[in-house]
């Protein structure tokens, strides 16, 4: 049972604890993450309705309007966030930590860049 649990605490950690990163990581999916998180810093501090379809809404918007690539930026994200390439989708995800964590987050991995 010890290896089952190991396994499932694995796959949430990331709701439970900030994530350890390094700028090789941050940067896998960008040749300017820190461009990256500045955006999406900007947008979550703006934003008041934190909720799943809001958020959905903006943060797609935004990088579209923009003419941004969806991959290079929502994969940035995702690493910063949960410290993993693979997850659920990130926008459930920070909508569940919520805006304050969310914005730690991205503050954190802004200062490792």
């Amino acid at each position: 049972m010890g290896n089952i649990s190991a396994y499932f605490n694995n796959l949430v950690d990331y709701f439970l604890q900030c994530p350890n990163l390094d700028s090789i990581l941050i940067g896998k999916y960008s040749a300017n993450p820190k461009e990256v998180l500045k955006f999406f810093l900007q947008l979550i501090e703006e934003i008041d309705d934190f909720s799943f379809s809001n958020l959905d809404e903006l943060l797609h918007t935004r990088v579209k309007e923009n003419s941004l690539s969806m991959k290079e930026y929502f994969m940035t994200l995702r690493i910063c966030i949960t410290g993993e390439i693979v997850t659920p989708p990130i926008i459930e995800i920070i909508s569940i930590l919520g805006k304050e964590e969310t914005i730690n987050r991205l503050k954190k991995s802004l200062s490792l860049l």
